[in-house]
């Protein structure tokens, strides 16, 4: 039997939503520099609906990245028909 492997990918997208402090972008770049780490603010989505980030990240085949609730709906975003949405679920939502 082959087991699954556990490594991290070597190359990945992933686009932080607005509640996730800006700051949080250049912390991962440097513990994975081989992913690509964007944030809504620097890509011209800060203030955008839910939606509208959810159609750039599928544009550019990245990995969602929030604390909003509503990304766990999936009537609107249902599982296997994105790249990957994790919600965090961390409180407080500090940068700590």
């Amino acid at each position: 039997m082959k087991r699954k492997s556990s490594r991290v990918p070597d190359s990945l997208v992933v686009l932080l939503d607005q509640n996730i402090p800006l700051e949080i972008t250049a912390w991962l770049q440097n513990l994975r520099p081989t992913w690509t780490i964007r944030h809504t603010a620097e890509v011209g989505l800060f203030g955008e609906s839910d939606h509208q980030i959810y159609t750039w990240a599928q544009q550019h085949q990245a990995l969602v990245f929030t604390f909003d609730e509503d990304f766990a709906d999936q009537r609107s975003f249902p599982v296997g028909y994105h790249w990957g949405i994790v919600r965090l679920r961390i409180w407080p939502t500090t940068i700590e």
